[in-house]
Formats: structure tokens, sequence, C-alpha cells
């Protein structure tokens, strides 16, 4: 039996390593923001994957495809509008569109996904005087802690809504093999297992404190052809749920990962600023005017320079006399 046991945990490693590779490979999950001086603009994909069927069958997420823009995002608009406004008071939200597309468990490659998306204009959050401009992003880190439902299903407080049963299951698990222990694990920290399901209950999708590092603090990489400067941010964690079952053997412990999961990235495209404080940017208020026409003198600078080397290489060629025989 244990010896069985060990293959099994094995080839489960194997297509949880394969899986997860095809996961993040298919569609990168990713916050985006892009500051003008006018507003600024949010694009949200977050890619949850599980794998947790392989071990509990009983267990998988909804299935569904369910969009909200428009009138119908009204709801919804305002709950993130609340949150936004509780970091940043002044925050109004437009042109909220929010879509959930989930696939079927699949037994071939042992995975699930549950892909959400989000995209809005978020207005108020800047400010000029005297040609300059200040924009706040400390509304980036937002969480929100109401129910959001699509097509009948929880894409908001999944802890609560999809998760929380199955983590009362994992956490009950007992075993009667001294060899076998069950470790659990919520944002890549470990959790007792009578913790377990209430830690796991409190799960949202919508929260992003893990981005609350000040701007500053950003990786930064300049594009001076454009003027601007993306920051990008990978929080060392993962958000979600995660069940291993460990088995000592003699060539030591064999692990066994089950999973709820997602990462992302936080990218955030500003122009050139000024200055740079915490969460605040200080930039022109004509930087944009000055970006483009930037863009355009160099694109100028570019064809004359070709003008000018194509006049002295091929125009300005020595004529050769002809000989009189």
């Amino acid at each position: 039996m244990p010896g069985h046991f060990v293959t099994v945990i094995s080839v489960l490693l194997i297509l949880l390593a394969s899986s997860s590779s095809l996961a993040w490979a298919s569609s990168p999950p990713e916050y985006k923001i892009n500051v003008t001086t006018n507003a600024v603009s949010v694009s949200i994909t977050l890619t949850l994957f599980q794998n947790l069927t392989a071990y509990k069958t009983s267990f998988s997420l909804p299935q569904v495809h369910a969009l909200l823009e428009g009138t119908n995002s009204t709801s919804a608009a305002q709950g993130v509008q609340n949150a936004l406004q509780a970091k940043s008071p002044g925050a109004q939200v437009s042109n909220l569109r929010l879509e959930v597309d989930s696939t079927a468990w699949s037994n071939a490659t042992s995975l699930q996904w549950f892909n959400i998306s989000l995209s809005m204009e978020v207005r108020g959050v800047s400010s000029e005087r005297n040609g300059v401009a200040q924009t706040d992003l400390s509304w980036k880190s937002f969480g929100v802690p109401t129910d959001i439902s699509l097509g009948g299903v929880e894409v908001n407080n999944v802890g609560q809504k999809l998760l929380l049963k199955v983590a009362g299951d994992l956490a009950g698990q007992k075993s009667s093999n001294p060899n076998i222990s069950f470790l659990f694990f919520v944002n890549d920290q470990e959790i007792s297992a009578p913790q377990f399901p209430m830690v796991v209950g409190g799960l949202s999708t919508l929260n992003f404190s893990s981005f609350s590092v000040p701007l500053s603090a950003w990786k930064e990489v300049p594009d001076p052809l454009a003027q601007t400067i993306t920051w990008t941010l990978s929080p060392g964690r993962s958000w979600g749920m995660r069940f291993v079952l460990r088995a000592q053997t003699s060539a030591g412990p064999e692990n066994a990962v089950y999973t709820v999961l997602s990462r992302i990235t936080g990218t955030i495209t500003t122009p050139t600023p000024l200055s740079v404080k915490g969460d605040t940017i200080v930039l022109s208020a004509n930087s944009f005017l000055e970006t483009l026409m930037g863009t355009i003198i160099l694109s100028i600078s570019f064809v004359g320079l070709g003008a000018t080397i194509y006049e002295r290489r091929i125009l300005k060629k020595p004529v050769r006399k002809k000989t009189k025989s």
C-alpha cells in the first residue's frame, strides 16, 4: 500500500507541474493601470485554476459565462466605487465591465479554469494647479467586501460561497497511517486545520491588498521615446488555498499538492513624472502634448538623418568623366 501510494503521488505531481505550466502560459493574469492627466483606466485579468477535483471528486467550480456592463453593472460599479473611496474619497468609477468565464473540469489535464476580467475608468483622483497635475493612486490596493453575482454565481466572495464547504471537508481529513500528514495554506501562509475553513471563507477575488506597496517602491522601466514609465510589482504571495498531502518515505517526504490558486502582476503606466512620493504622482499638465511633440520631433529627426545619409552616400557620389579614346 505505501509503495502504491507514493507512486500515485509522483504521478499527480508530474500532472500538476505540467498543468500549472500550461495555465500560466495561456492567459497571464495582470492588474494594469494607465494614467493620463484627465483619467485613469484600469484593466484586471484574474486567472484562477484548480486541480483539487483530482483529490475531492465531489468538488468543482461552477461553469459559467456571464457579463455585466452598462446599466446592468450599476450595483457592481457602486460596490467597487465604495471600495476605492475608502482609500481615495474623491474616486469615481465609470464604464465598468465585469466578465466571468469558467471551463468544465478536465480529467485529461486535471485542471479547471475560472477567469474574471474587470475594466473601468477612475476619475476624481487627479487635481491640477498652475500647470502641475497630481494623481493619487492610493486606491490601487482596494478590496471589495460586497457580494457580486454573475449568472447566478458569486464571483467575488468565492471563499464563503464556493470554497468553504470543501475547506471544511479537507480540514476534517484523518489518516490512520502515521506516515501520512496534511498541510493547509491560504495565500501561501500555513494555517492550522481547525482555522483553515474560516480563513478560506474570507477569500475574495477583488482584493488587491498585495498592491499596497507604495508606487515609489515599484520597479521602474522608462521609455524615453514615448516619455512614459512603466512600473511593475509581482507580489511574493499567490492568492488562494492549497492542500498538501505528505507521505514520509525512505527517500524522504513526498507531497501531492491540490490548489485553487491565482497569481497576479501589477503594471502601471504613467507619463514621465516630475516626482513620485508614495502613491502620489506629480505630472506636468502638458505632459501628453509634450510627449506627442517629442515623438513628432524625434520622428522628423530620424527622417532628416536618413535624408542626410542618403544625400551624402548616394547623391554626392563623384561623377566619373569619360576618357577620350
